[in-house]
C-alpha cells in the first residue's frame, strides 16, 4: 500500500499542474491528457515518459524550442508541486498522535522519491537548504550542502553556519540493523567540513572546526572534538590537533607526510574562523539564480535532443504504419546519442578547461556554471549514459569532454565518476577504473571558501578498485593498484608492489 501512497502522490502533483495549465492557458479538459498526465506523473521517468507520450499521442510540436520550454515547464512545475505536497503530507505523518512503523517507513519512502525525483538537482543551492529546513531540518546560514543522500528523517539533523558536507556525503539519521530500528539526531555544528562520501550515524557530534575526511566515518554516538582532523573510521585513525599521535607512525610514509601536512595546517589556522560567509549578491544567486540553471538548463538540453527523434518515432508510427515496439529501441539510441553531445558542448560553454592547481571561489560564478553541468550530466547520466558504463563509448565521451586517455589500447572505465572534472583526469594505456570510483579533480579543505583542483594521472596497467577514491594530485604509477574501497589522499603516489 505504501508504494501505491507514494506513486498516487506524485500522480496528484501531476493532475495539479495539469489543471493549473488548462486553467491559465484556457485550454479544454481531454482524457487523453489526463490519462498520460496520470502515468506520466506516477513514475516521474523521462524514458518512460517519452515512451508513454509517442504511444499515446500521433502529433508533436512543430518548433523544438516551444518543445523543450513545454517539456521544461512541465517538469519543474510537477518538481515544484511534488516538493509541497511531500512537505505537507510528511508533516500531517508526523503531527499524528499514533506513530506507526508503517507510518515512520511511509514519511522515509515519501523523502526519499521526492529528492530523488526532482529535489537533487537542487543540490548545492540555498534552495537545498530552504527545502530540507520545510522537511523538519535545522539547517544554519551559509550552508554549503553538495550532493548527498536523501535524509530519511530530516528532523533529526541540525546543521550549524558555515557547514559544508561534501560530494556524495551520507548522513544516516535512521538504519536498520539486527537489533531492529536504531535513530538518533545528528548534529553538525558551526564551520565545520564533511568530505565527500564520509558517512555520519545516529547520535553523532561534530563540534565546530572540526574536519572529517574523504571516504570516513562518525561512528554512532561518537562526539568529534572541537579543532580536530577526523581520517578514516577505526578509533586509532583520528586526528585531534596533536601531530604526534602514535597512530600516525603505523602508516605509511607517503600517507603519514599528508595526514601530518593536514594536520599541522589545521593546527596553524585554530584562531583563524573557517567560514563559508556569502556577500547578499552570492545569497541571492544562490537562492535563484543557481537553483534556475541547475533545473531549467538540463531539461532544456534533453528536451532539444528528443525533439527530432521522437518526431521521426511519431510521423513512422501515424503516417507509415510502423509498429511502435520496432522503433523505440532507434529512438532511445539516437536521442542518448544527441543529449549527450549536447553535455559535451554544454561542459565546453559553460565550464571550459579548468587548469590543475587552479583555486576558485566555492561561491563563484565559475562554481555555479560547473554545478549547472554536472546536474546536465546526470540528467543525460540517468537517462542513457549509465548504460554505456564499462563500454568503449564511454570513454570516448571522456575524450571529448577533456579526459587525457590513451585510446590506443584498451582502457575500461566503469565509472560515471570519473567525469567530476574530466580535464583533470589522464589515463595511460591500459588503466582501469572500477565500478562507482570517484575521480575527484577539484577539493575543498575548509580554508578561506576556496575549491582546488589537481590532476589525476592512472599510469600503464593501473587499476583504481570499485568505490575507491582518489583526490587531487594523485598519481598511480605503472601497474599500481588502488584497492577498492581505498582513499588516495591528496597528491598521493601510489606505485607498484
Amino acid at each position: 500500500m505504501g508504494i501505491y501512497l507514494v506513486g498516487f502522490l506524485s500522480s496528484l502533483a501531476a493532475i495539479i499542474s495539469y489543471f493549473l495549465y488548462t486553467r491559465f492557458s484556457n485550454q479544454p479538459l481531454s482524457p487523453q491528457h489526463f490519462s498520460f498526465v496520470c502515468i506520466g506523473g506516477a513514475f516521474h521517468w523521462i524514458p518512460f515518459t517519452i515512451v508513454a507520450y509517442a504511444t499515446m499521442f500521433s502529433e508533436v510540436s512543430s518548433n523544438p524550442i516551444t518543445f523543450a520550454i513545454s517539456f521544461t515547464s512541465a517538469y519543474l512545475l510537477h518538481g515544484f508541486i511534488l516538493i509541497i505536497l511531500t512537505i505537507s503530507f510528511t508533516r500531517l505523518l508526523k503531527t499524528c498522535q499514533n506513530q506507526t512503523q508503517f507510518k515512520t517507513w511511509l514519511r522515509c519512502q515519501v523523502t526519499t522519491s521526492c529528492h530523488l525525483r526532482c529535489a537533487k538537482l537542487l543540490s548545492g543551492t540555498e534552495a537545498f537548504c530552504i527545502y530540507l529546513r520545510l522537511l523538519g531540518a535545522k539547517i544554519g546560514k551559509h550552508c554549503s550542502i553538495r550532493a548527498i543522500n536523501s535524509v530519511s528523517y530530516p528532523e533529526l539533523m541540525s546543521i550549524g553556519s558555515g557547514v559544508h558536507l561534501g560530494d556524495f556525503s551520507r548522513i544516516i539519521t535512521g538504519f536498520h540493523s539486527s537489533s531492529g530500528f536504531v535513530s538518533g539526531k545528528i548534529e553538525i555544528r558551526d564551520n565545520s567540513v564533511i568530505g565527500s562520501q564520509s558517512v555520519v550515524l545516529p547520535g553523532s557530534l561534530v563540534q565546530k572546526n572540526v574536519i572529517l575526511g574523504a571516504l570516513s566515518v562518525a561512528k554512532m554516538n561518537s562526539t568529534l572534538q572541537e579543532g580536530g582532523v577526523y581520517v578514516g573510521s577505526k578509533s586509532q585513525a583520528v586526528i585531534v590537533k596533536n601531530v604526534c599521535d602514535e597512530w600516525i607512525q603505523d602508516m605509511d610514509n607517503i600517507s603519514k607526510k599528508n595526514v601530518v601536512d593536514l594536520a599541522a595546517e589545521h593546527h596553524k589556522n585554530d584562531s583563524q574562523k573557517l567560514t563559508l560567509t556569502r556577500t547578499w549578491f552570492q545569497t541571492f544567486s544562490a537562492l535563484f539564480t543557481q537553483p534556475l540553471l541547475q533545473t531549467v538548463l538540463p531539461h532544456m538540453v534533453l528536451g532539444l535532443a528528443v525533439f527530432a527523434p521522437l518526431n521521426c518515432v511519431v510521423y513512422l508510427k501515424s503516417e507509415k504504419k510502423h509498429q511502435i515496439y520496432w522503433l523505440l529501441p532507434l529512438f532511445w539510441v539516437q536521442s542518448g546519442a544527441l543529449a549527450s553531445l549536447a553535455c559535451v558542448i554544454a561542459k565546453w560553454v559553460l565550464v571550459g578547461r579548468k587548469k590543475a592547481g587552479e583555486r576558485v571561489s566555492i561561491w563563484s560564478q565559475r562554481i555555479i556554471l560547473d554545478s549547472t553541468w554536472q546536474a546536465i550530466r546526470s540528467l543525460v547520466g540517468e537517462y542513457f549514459m549509465d548504460m554505456t558504463s564499462g563500454s568503449f563509448w564511454l570513454v570516448v565521451w571522456m575524450k571529448l569532454m577533456g579526459a587525457d586517455v590513451d585510446m590506443e589500447d584498451d582502457v575500461y572505465v566503469d565509472s560515471m565518476g570519473a567525469l567530476l572534472n574530466p580535464e583533470m583526469v589522464k589515463i595511460e594505456r591500459g588503466g582501469c577504473v572500477g565500478r562507482e570510483a570517484l575521480l575527484f579533480g577539484h577539493v575543498y579543505e575548509g580554508e578561506e571558501a576556496m575549491v582546488k583542483f589537481g590532476e589525476i594521472k592512472i599510469g600503464e596497467d593501473g587499476f583504481v578498485g570499485s568505490r575507491a577514491m582518489a583526490m587531487p594530485g594523485v598519481q598511480l604509477q605503472n601497474g599500481s593498484n588502488l584497492s577498492s574501497l581505498s582513499l588516495a589522499m591528496k597528491e598521493e603516489i601510489i606505485r607498484s608492489s
